[in-house]
C-alpha cells in the first residue's frame, strides 16, 4: 500500500504513482473531530500528464472509510480532494492487489 493523498483542506492534489498493474484499489479514511465531510477523487493517467476522473469516495461523520476498485489498465493513480470541511485528516492510500 502506498500513500497519495493526506491533507485537510479541500482542493488538494496527491501524489501519482506508478501502478502497472491491473486490479487496483484506492482507499480513502477521515479521522475528524466533530461533523466532518469530504469527497476524494480517484484519478487515473497513462501519460502522468493528463488525468482523468474515474471514481469518487465520499466520507462523512467523526470517521469513515470509502474505496473504490478498477480493473482498467491505468499506469497512473492520484487522488485529490475536491471539498473538505475537517478538523482532522484525510488520508487515501492504493494497493495493486486487489482483495
Amino acid at each position: 500500500m502506498n500513500e497519495i493523498l493526506k491533507t485537510n483542506a479541500a482542493a488538494t492534489d496527491g501524489l501519482s504513482v506508478n501502478c502497472g498493474t491491473r486490479g487496483k484499489t484506492v482507499s480513502a479514511f477521515m479521522d475528524a473531530t466533530g461533523g466532518a465531510a469530504a469527497v476524494v477523487e480517484v484519478l487515473a493517467s497513462n501519460d502522468n500528464l493528463h488525468f482523468h476522473v474515474i471514481g469518487t469516495i465520499t466520507l462523512s461523520g467523526a470517521s469513515d472509510a470509502g474505496g473504490y476498485a478498477n480493473d482498467e489498465s491505468w499506469k497512473y493513480l492520484s487522488a485529490r480532494t475536491t471539498a473538505a470541511a475537517v478538523t482532522g485528516t484525510v488520508t487515501a492510500i492504493y494497493n495493486t492487489e486487489r482483495a
